[in-house]
């Protein structure tokens, strides 16, 4: 799992030169203790690439699931990832195709 990436991006925003800056964590809704999990994840410190493959690359995705499988936090990953909508990369040991079904899951389970 690597460092959780904005979703957005701040349009507009410069600092003193007028150059574009970086929107922070907190410019797109992330506060240090909604992603405390992630001081205790089992690839921190890990090549964030190693978490998001490419679809066909089979063997990267086991192991990168390998990683997770282990992983204390493995939960709140996979939690932060399913709130958060995200749209690739392994989270909490699962793929995006993954989510999509956990997600359909318990958008069913929620109608009934």
């Amino acid at each position: 799992m690597p460092t959780p990436r904005p979703k957005t991006t701040l349009t507009g925003a410069t600092h003193g030169r007028g150059r574009p800056t970086a929107p922070s964590w907190a410019d797109v809704g992330l506060t240090p203790e909604a992603l405390a999990w992630h001081a205790d994840a089992a690839c921190l410190g890990t090549d964030p690439e190693a978490f998001f493959p490419e679809p066909e690359a089979g063997y990267a995705v086991t192991v990168a699931k390998r990683v997770c499988g282990h992983c204390p936090v493995r939960a709140a990953c996979l939690d932060y990832a399913l709130a958060r909508r995200e749209p690739f990369g392994i989270w909490g040991g699962h793929t995006t195709q993954d989510r999509r079904r956990l997600l359909r899951h318990r958008q069913q389970a929620d109608a009934a």
